[in-house]
Parts: C-alpha cells; structure tokens; sequence
C-alpha cells in the first residue's frame, strides 16, 4: 500500500518570534504532512540521536466525513527531514506504537490487514517491528495499548498499568511487564489504601513516569458511583496522585479530595512535576511540584485550560494547553509564551522536551499532522524575525517493507570508545558486508568485512567529529548500499 507520490512535507527552518517582554520563541524545523487524507500524530517518541519516530493515523477524506482509518511510522532526523515511513497497521485507530529497546518498536490492538484479505474474524494481537517496518514477533495482545491503561518501555521491557473495572470498585491494580519474546507477566497492587466509601476509582488518561528512585507514578480518578440507564456510571469529580514501588502503594497526593483532576505529569531529575485542573468552574489550574517521595515543594496558580502535555528541567517548566505553549519560571513567571493560532496551527496532540530543553510538539493545521520543533531564547538582546524558507523537502510515500529487507543500527551515536554495526537478525548474511568509514574529508580513515551480525569498531583515536560510513553487500545479484554518518566524541 502507498501514500500517494503528492504528500509532501514542507521544513521551515530557524522562524524567529520576539515579544517585548517576553523571551523569543526560535522554531528550528517544522514538518507538515500535506495529503488529501485527513492525517494526526497519534503518538511518538525522540530517540537518544534525536531522530523521531511518529504514529501518523490518516483517514481518507470524502465530503464532511472521513473513513478507512490506517496508520503508518513517519521517521525524520534531528534536523526535521524526512528519513523514511513504512505502514504499521490498516485497522485499530486507537493502538499507538511504543519505542521497544532501542531498535524496535511495538503496537498492540486490532491489526488486521492478514485478517481482512482472509475474511478471518478479527482478534486483538501484540506485534514487534523492526524500524524498517519488518515484523519480528507476534503475541497474545496486553491490556495497555489505550491511552487510558497507558504504556512505557523501561529496561527494554515494556510495563503497563490496568484497573479492572470490577464494577468501579477498589480490589486490585494489576501492573505488568511485557517481555522481547512478547510474554506477558502480571503482578497486583492492593488498592484498600484508596478506598473511599460511595467513590469509585479509574486510572486517569495521563501516562505514568518514572522516578529515579524507582517509584512509578499514576494518576487516578475519583467520583461518585451513579446508577440509573448507566449501571454504575462515574461521575469523575476528583484526581489523586500514587507512588508505587515494590508493588505497594508509598504515598497519595493530596490527602484530601479537592475537585480537582491531574492534567499533566512529568518527571525530572529526582523532582515531579503535576498539574491539576478544576474538575468544572472557572478557576485556575495549579502546578505542583513534588519530590520523589511526594512531598509538596511548590504549588502555584497557571493559565493553562485543557492541557495536553508538559515537561521540565532544571531551570523551567512548559505547558501545551489547547491554544499556546506556554514556559514558566519556577516562581510562576511566564517566561514565553507560543499561540497556535497565530501560526494556523490547532488540535495540539503530544509533545516531548529533549534533554537541551527544546520541544517536539505535533499539532494539525487544517486536515494535516504538523510536527514542529521550538526552543525558547532567553538572551536579553532582541532577535529580528528571519522569513521563513519553504522548500518541500520529501515525497513521503510509505512502502510496504518485505521480509527480505536488511537493516543496519549503529550505536552508540555519539560515539567515544567504539561504535557497533548490527545486522537484523533475520537475514541472511552469508554474503558478507563491507564497510568503509571516511572523514568529513572524504579520506577513508577505516575499511573491513564482516559477515556476523555484530562488528564492533575501535574509534577512541580518530579526531573528534562527524564520520560518514558505507556499507555493501549483495542482494539478487546486484550490489546495494547503506549510507549513512555518526559522531565522534
């Protein structure tokens, strides 16, 4: 299956916006999906190199209606620019795919494309990809693929949290692992030190985090159980916040209900960061930050209404709320602050804040996933507005990936002491590889063969700098070639 040879994503690089009290917002790249499909950013992550990896959910427009839903892997590099999309599943809209281990990726829900060229009933599965879309393994389906369950891949292993629904009643929260081999294993946590009498409990829609200390930390749901047509509805009034670790609950936050539903979570650096929102009414959202043994360090009124994602470090922390993205000082202090609209942008989505503090946000203008890249600039001096450059870039057009497709990592990019090229495991490598490294230069600094899956290069004498490397091997009698660079450090 293809997307057609007309969607075109269009970079804009280094867009400048100053405001005369508040820092500049320096866009570095912008990436739009442009296609008479209807098309959004279902989930994504940012890799270590900086290369992205987007869940693009489309829907084939006709009319005020779309239909035929489908999803595909879009990857770009560091700088923005497109690096490949193949198609992940025609079928279940709401499974989105989660990083597995550094070199894989995986989804879990209905997928259904064998199903429906066999006219097979449809059954929910768990299917691991390589990055080049190839299919590595199969398995029993786990109840985390919905955002309300959440999912996050710790220790190449992915760990997910599931309430069973037990009429809203307390019991048990179930948190399981789900292995390379796709085995799923099932612990329990005792939720009696939440029980509250006449209220019910949900896990909320917020992903849980991490802690360095090893605490997971979730997000609940509290409300009155209600009867009537909606046997045992929950009217959700009130959010709580949980440390778990060894299986226990350690904390709550707060003691009290107070009306309020946790809207955002993140974690940094020993510290988390929580904002929660009035469960109706007017007033102003709160951010809180807590340390890990969830201890209320600040608290402090935003302005922030239907908030869809957050981040911090040390130094600030930002809030993408349906209309801007705003960055505050730890005092509560706007520092910048970017509309949405005034770029024709909407629908924020999802969004991630790498380790030098700058974003990934995606959004949509019009009937297109957008996916931009801001930092904010906090040098006094005033910056002048550079126009933007638009130039496309790519044809984007997904391929269906055979298994006969050979891919190669390489990693860890930087590098310091040794780089290493790995094969996919599943291809025949018999005919051997040949590998050649040169300097920006173009002077070849390291040649050599190898036909294992593995070969490792000793790089700690080589200069600091970019390398470019080329790899050759032969498929159907013809010679083919992989191409890429790294970092030396």
């Amino acid at each position: 299956m293809h997307l057609p040879k007309h969607l075109l994503a269009y970079l804009f690089l280094c867009l400048f916006f100053t405001s005369t009290s508040l820092s500049a917002q320096i866009i570095e790249w912008e990436y739009e999906v442009q296609d008479e499909l209807s098309t959004n950013t279902g989930n994504f992550w940012i890799d270590e190199d900086g290369n992205g990896f987007f869940n693009i959910r489309r829907s084939f427009i006709h009319g005020n209606t779309a239909s035929s839903r489908s999803s595909f892997l879009l990857q770009l590099n560091a700088y923005g620019q497109y690096a490949g999309s193949v198609v992940i599943n025609q079928c279940d809209n709401r499974a989105p795919l989660y990083p597995f281990g550094r070199r894989r990726f995986i989804t879990s829900g209905y997928n259904c494309r064998e199903a429906a060229a066999t006219q097979q009933r449809i059954t929910p599965d768990t299917r691991v990809f390589n990055r080049r879309g190839k299919l590595l393994k199969i398995g029993e389906a786990f109840p985390g693929y919905t955002s309300i369950t959440g999912a996050v891949c710790h220790d190449d292993d992915i760990t997910f949290f599931n309430k069973p629904n037990n009429a809203w009643g307390y019991t048990f929260l179930s948190i399981g692992k789900v292995n390379e081999e796709v085995e799923i294993k099932y612990d329990s946590i005792p939720l009696a030190p939440l029980a509250r009498e006449e209220y019910g409990i949900i896990l909320s829609n917020r992903k849980p985090v991490l802690t360095d200390n090893n605490t997971w930390v979730l997000t609940c749901d509290y409300g009155d159980v209600e009867g009537g047509q909606y046997k045992d509805r929950l009217a959700i009034r009130h959010g709580i916040i949980m440390g778990i670790k060894d299986k226990e609950i350690q904390w709550t936050y707060p003691e009290e209900l107070d009306r309020r539903v946790v809207s955002g979570l993140c974690t940094h650096n020993g510290k988390i960061g929580i904002i929660r929102s009035p469960a109706w009414g007017k007033n102003q959202a709160k951010f809180l930050l807590l340390d890990e043994n969830g201890t209320l360090l600040k608290s402090m009124p935003i302005n922030a209404r239907s908030v869809r994602g957050m981040g911090m470090n040390d130094d600030h922390f930002v809030v993408m709320d349906r209309t801007k993205l705003t960055w505050y000082n730890f005092e509560g202090e706007v520092l910048g602050e970017l509309v949405l609209a005034e770029r024709g942008l909407e629908t924020p989505l999802h969004m991630q804040m790498l380790n030098d503090g700058s974003l990934i946000f995606s959004t949509r203008r019009g009937h297109n996933a957008v996916i931009t890249k801001v930092r904010l600039d906090q040098l006094e001096s005033e910056i002048e507005e550079a126009a933007p450059e638009a130039r496309a870039v790519s044809y984007s057009t997904v391929e269906e990936v055979s298994n006969e497709t050979i891919s190669i990592s390489v990693y860890p990019n930087p590098a310091s002491i040794d780089i290493i090229f790995e094969v996919d495991q599943d291809v025949d490598i018999s005919s051997g590889f040949l590998l050649q490294i040169f300097n920006a230069s173009g002077q070849m600094m390291h040649e050599a063969t190898f036909n294992e899956q593995r070969h490792e290069v000793y790089v700690n004498e080589l200069p600091a700098g970019t390398y470019f490397y080329r790899i050759a091997y032969q498929k159907d009698e013809e010679q083919r070639l992989i191409q890429g660079k790294f970092v030396k450090a």
